[in-house]
């Protein structure tokens, strides 16, 4: 079931065909399917809120992209994240759903590459 719908994580559905091939080849890494399961019982954000405050109080930095149109994890929660992530860089991502990195790598690897070399 998780395969099949993989295409309701994007703002379009169409020109996405390589992305189901994707999820099935990270579903086999050690931990995906029962992180998924985890976030599915204890919600994306509520279940990990502690984890996120521990981030949080990190000495690290941190990148954040949101999909504005994510019907996955809705883009409201974005800002009980930056909350817990104060000091989070937070790029929200117009036109994307769930996986922004996969919609619109235009506009996220750019921002990624930046964040890495600074």
């Amino acid at each position: 079931m998780l395969v099949s719908n993989v295409t309701a994580y994007l703002s379009e559905q169409t020109g996405y065909e390589d992305l189901k091939d994707e999820f099935v080849r990270q579903m086999r890494f050690s931990g995906f399917k029962r992180a998924l399961l985890a976030t599915v019982r204890g919600g994306a954000i509520t279940g990990a809120e502690a984890a996120y405050e521990r981030v949080g109080r990190q000495d690290i930095p941190v990148i954040l992209f949101w999909g504005q149109a994510d019907q996955v994890v809705p883009f409201e929660l974005s800002e009980r994240v930056l909350d817990l992530i104060p000091d989070a860089k937070f790029y929200a991502i117009a036109g994307a759903g769930h996986v922004p990195h996969f919609e619109r790598p235009e506009v996220v690897n750019p921002l990624l590459v930046d964040f890495l070399t600074d």
